[in-house]
Formats: C-alpha cells, structure tokens, sequence
C-alpha cells in the first residue's frame, strides 16, 4: 500500500511532450514492512507516520469480506505490528489524522449512533468519541 501510494506520487505527469526515460528507476528502496491479511479482514484504509517511523495504520474490519472488526494497527520500523484500537463487528474505520501531541483522530462509520463519529486516541490513553457523526 504504502509503495503504490510513492508510485503514485512520484510519478511523471502525462503531457504532449515526448516522453524521455530516466536514466535510473523513479521509486527506490521499496521494502515491505509488514503484510496483511486482506482474507482475515485487514483491509488498509490510511496510514499516518509517526515521530518515531512507525506507522499508525486504520482497517476497515466490517465492509471487508470477512466482516471482522476495523482496527487502527502500530507497525514498528522492525515490522512489528500490535493493535492499539479495536473497533466493533460491522463498523469501518474510514480516516485517519495524527496531532502534533500525538493524539490519533479516526472516523467510525457505523449504524450505531453511539458509535458513529470522530474519536481521538490521546498516547497513553483510551478512545473517546469527540463528535457524533449521523448513521447515513
């Protein structure tokens, strides 16, 4: 995910002029940090970096095939991946923004009204719903 993302940006826009080949490759380096399992419902939706070069990484969970809960995922520079946010059964984490205190903000799309809205993570701390957002 996070290559095609560098694929996508780092890419030479399309014009009338003659294309010209680069002398070496556009994308570099590409490595895989962590895989998921798109089977058991890892389904990426965004990813925010971190000070420390981890990654904080949102699932849909339940408008993937599975149906297994969304979850917001830490994935270390060594590839280790914990969850630190685990969603409910057939609601979808849908955004993803990261405070400059470290705070993580993440939507929860849901058609529980308790539930629909942004949250906040504060480091350290547990989720609390900040603003309600309607069902539909």
């Amino acid at each position: 995910m996070i290559a095609a993302a560098a694929l996508l940006v780092s890419a030479p826009y399309a014009s009338a002029a003659p294309r010209q080949e680069s002398p070496r490759p556009v994308v570099t380096g590409v490595r895989t940090l962590a895989a998921l399992d798109f089977a058991a419902g890892d389904s990426p939706e965004n990813v925010t970096v971190n000070p420390d070069s981890s990654l904080t990484v949102s699932t849909l969970g339940g408008s993937s095939a599975a149906g297994e809960r969304p979850s917001l995922l830490r994935i270390g520079p060594s590839g280790r991946t914990r969850v630190i946010v685990e969603g409910q059964r057939g609601d979808a984490f849908t955004g993803l923004a990261r405070g400059r205190d470290g705070t993580v903000y993440y939507n929860v799309y849901s058609s529980d009204a308790s539930r629909a809205g942004v949250w906040k993570l504060p480091p350290g701390g547990t989720p609390g719903r900040i603003a309600a957002l309607p069902v539909d």
